[in-house]
């Protein structure tokens, strides 16, 4: 029975506490739990995080509290039903969201504040909950995006100066780190966590009087740092818990104190010392397979490529499906010169994710080794140009190959882009020292040499670029001295370098460079390694017919017409010189050269140097068109992205768009905008494209596809189940179309229209025996779904509190078993 009258004793007690101390509160709501009242216990952890939202002890006490009272379960329950009624009020489920991230479980917050994005991509203060989440998980390269997407909109937040204080410090940024929490601490002087975690900032740097004083001043503003270790904690060893001081670390505790450890030494570029943390983490919960992930990598980067893939493969046990893990393997056969097996991992890494930015980086340093230069363009072009993404080793890589190609101008671009993203690269430095001195800029390629010695003083090969761009400037004496220094250091060994590419801020360029040509033992292997990449790139990656091709096949086509168009501001005189005949080449010519400028010669003309495959001389007339002249901007941008100037396509294509009439559109031009979008990260614009194409041709099967994976890919399920089914009506054996709609069931849950999907696909690829897998997997799901329906109905209808904790009991492990079935598929 509850003690009305302790309880009333307890509140009364509660009025006495201090008002800013969160650890106080805490304790009260551990002695109120421990009383059995749930409902004070909840209100005071409640109070004690909003006095420190950062005190992880009392939200965590929160969370049982409320599992234990029961309201955790009705809570999530009542409103997820009320999501399944009104599923179009954002607000239902950014409520969900913020319960979620209350109760500390981030997995299901973040996700919930995503699909509030997307129904509400306005909604600013998303990103500020999504930026305090991803501190608190230690995943601070999000942390910063999100922050600064937030504190576009909200500049006096000092909440978000300190996220991205914490965020700078645990990259190993302390400059950064102590401008953003300056000004948190100028925005907001009261804040003790601000002046507490500038104090470790200070102390990290050595500067020992400014960081007692910080310390000193957190102190005097919240007591409670002086006693960060004095708060109690909820300890379930048993289904009554009991409440104690947590003088022994739960294996929960360890796991996250290592995990944590483990992460800020990595981002410090601390290898050997977040290696030894995650080690102990994964001692502390041998569950916790993916920490085999984090191991792995440190094992690339730090060189020790044999148990770098031990310990993905590890990882890939528990995450088949991650990009991540077959780029980074596919890096480790890279580097050890197995090139069939790096492409097959590249491959497996983009088809998962085809838009990941760091496999295509890997995957064009590989071509280029193998002498495809104009494919291995294609894609460092594709991630360069993508305005979501700043990838170092693409911009440098590009710029290199670029060099390697003699084209000086762009490549000295390229590489201005990385040295922007990483200063003090040495890589970077160099070649960009190099290509300086190869387009005849010699001051420029000497000042640039003066800081790669600055960076690195033992770098033999600075001195000896140094030595040959002061050959070039005739200063003999130095050239020599330089030489000479150089020679101490080393000895000259003038070979270029690319660098591969994991996802991490961490960088150890020595253990990933890769040299520019692929070195195999004959010209026979480098054939045969050739041929069997470049009869799968085509088809695998990205080079379909429903992406860039759509747009250049028109070049092939014999049967080009003249454009049919309205001429603007004409004078007559082309209508006159042709005699309504149609005019050889030679005489468009002539009238071009007379200085004839007509929108519909040029179109012609340009046309015509289309059909002949005369490329540039087709884009140099094309490029003196007016913007009004559709079908001349039309054929302008398809020549552009042969030419891979992909945003100037993009310019002539809207040129084309604006200056048609509404009935006049055509749609592959839509088509042709919708792609470049995509490939530039513009998911909105290209799905926006897309819709635009299909209401032009609604049997353009091209549009169809690539509006169904957009929608797919944001979760609009419905939408790109109608997609999808349109497409089958104009195609319909088309597999790749089946197999989306199955995906969308599966996504849905419902099993038995994915199923009977399957079966259609098994009918009609006999010899893909995936499918009978798959069919498979829809029969596990069924039961595991069914098993959670009779589940839960125990839960709501059942008085009987010991078949209520079997069926939940039950009710965990067929959810989880569920998400493995659907995390299986393919």
């Amino acid at each position: 029975m509850v003690n009305e009258k302790e309880a009333k004793i307890l509140r009364g007690y509660a009025k006495r506490l201090d008002p800013n101390d969160s650890g106080a509160f805490n304790n009260l709501g551990v002695v109120f739990f421990n009383k059995k009242f749930f409902d004070d216990a909840i209100e005071a952890f409640e109070q004690a995080l909003d006095v420190d939202p950062q005190n992880t002890l009392a939200r965590r006490n929160l969370r049982i509290a409320l599992q234990k009272s029961g309201r955790y379960e009705k809570f999530v329950t009542d409103t997820i039903d009320r999501i399944s009624r009104q599923p179009d009020d954002w607000r239902i489920l950014e409520g969900l969201a913020l319960f979620y991230k209350k109760t500390e479980d981030y997995e299901k917050s973040i996700h919930a504040f995503e699909q509030v994005l997307k129904k509400r991509p306005g909604n600013n203060q998303i990103h500020f909950h999504l930026a305090e989440i991803y501190t608190a998980l230690g995943q601070y390269s999000d942390s910063i995006r999100e922050s600064l997407i937030s504190l576009q909109h909200f500049p006096e937040s000092a909440q978000l100066h300190l996220f991205l204080g914490q965020a700078y410090y645990n990259s190993g940024m302390d400059d950064t780190a102590i401008e953003e929490l300056k000004k948190a601490i100028d925005l907001e002087p009261t804040s003790a966590q601000a002046h507490f975690l500038l104090g470790f900032v200070y102390g990290d740097k050595g500067w020992y009087e400014k960081a007692v004083a910080e310390s000193q001043k957190a102190i005097e503003l919240n007591p409670g740092y002086a006693r960060i270790n004095s708060n109690l904690a909820i300890i379930q060893a048993t289904d009554d818990e009991v409440i104690a001081i947590d003088e022994q670390p739960s294996e929960a505790t360890t796991f996250n104190r290592h995990y944590s450890l483990g992460v800020a030494y990595f981002n410090r570029n601390l290898l050997k010392e977040a290696r030894d943390e995650f080690v102990q983490a994964l001692e502390a919960d041998k569950d916790a397979r993916l920490i085999y992930k984090n191991i792995g990598e440190i094992d690339l980067l730090s060189g020790n490529r044999r148990e770098a893939l031990t310990n993905y493969l590890k990882a890939s046990i528990v995450e088949p499906y991650s990009a991540k893990i077959s780029n980074d393997v596919g890096v480790i056969y890279h580097l050890d010169g197995d090139y069939i097996q790096a492409f097959k991992h590249y491959q497996k890494a983009l088809e998962v994710d085809k838009l990941y930015a760091t496999a295509k980086n890997n995957l064009a340093v590989l071509l280029f080794q193998l002498g495809m230069e104009e494919e291995s363009l294609s894609f460092f072009s594709l991630v360069v140009h993508r305005k979501d993404v700043n990838l170092f080793e693409c911009c440098y890589n590009y710029g290199v190959a670029l060099n390697k190609l003699a084209d000086y101008d762009n490549a000295i671009q390229q590489l201005l882009k990385a040295k922007n993203l990483q200063e003090n690269s040495l890589f970077v430095n160099r070649n960009l020292g190099i290509t300086y001195h190869d387009n005849n800029q010699n001051d420029k390629a000497l000042e640039i040499f003066q800081k790669a010695i600055q960076i690195d003083p033992e770098d033999a090969q600075s001195y000896f670029y140094k030595a040959i761009v002061l050959n070039s400037l005739k200063r003999y004496q130095e050239a020599i001295d330089a030489t000479q220094k150089g020679s101490e250091l080393g000895t000259f060994n003038p070979q270029y370098f690319f660098l591969l590419a994991t996802d991490s801020f961490t960088k150890r360029e020595n253990n990933m460079k890769a040299v520019c040509k692929a070195t195999v033992e004959n010209e026979d292997d480098l054939a045969e390694i050739k041929k069997q990449i470049s009869t799968n790139i085509l088809v695998n990656i990205w080079e379909k017919k429903s992406d860039k091709s759509v747009i250049t096949e028109e070049i092939t086509d014999s049967n080009l017409k003249a454009p049919n168009l309205t001429i603007k501001d004409s004078d007559g005189s082309f209508e006159k010189a042709i005699s309504n005949k149609t005019p050889s080449l030679e005489e468009l010519e002539d009238l071009y050269c007379q200085g004839n400028a007509e929108p519909f010669l040029l179109s012609m003309l340009g046309g015509l140097y289309m059909r002949r495959k005369r490329f540039d001389e087709a884009i140099a007339v094309l490029e003196k068109s007016r913007a009004d002249n559709p079908e001349a901007q039309r054929m302008l941008g398809i020549l552009l992205v042969k030419n891979r100037s992909y945003m100037d396509a993009l310019q002539a294509f809207y040129n084309s768009a604006n200056h048609l009439s509404e009935d006049k559109q055509d749609y592959r031009v839509h088509v042709a905008i919708g792609i470049l979008h995509e490939e530039f990260g513009f998911y909105t614009r290209a799905l926006r494209a897309y819709k635009k194409a299909t209401s032009l041709n609604e049997n353009c099967t091209v549009a169809l596809r690539k509006l169904g994976y957009l929608l797919l890919r944001e979760e609009r399920l419905e939408e790109a189940k109608s997609t999808f089914k349109s497409l089958l009506k104009s195609v319909p054996n088309d597999l790749e179309a089946y197999g989306n709609l199955a995906e969308i069931f599966v996504k849905s849950g419902r099993y038995e229209q994915a199923y009977r999907v399957y079966q259609i696909l098994q009918k009609k690829s006999p010899q893909h025996t995936n499918y009978q897998y798959q069919l498979g997997l829809c029969s596990y799901g069924r039961i595991f779904q069914k098993a959670i329906h009779g589940w839960e109905k125990i839960l709501v209808d059942s008085k009987d509190n010991k078949k209520r904790k079997k069926a939940r009991q039950q009710l965990q492990y067929a959810k989880e078993q569920e998400k493995k079935i659907r995390l299986s598929f393919k």
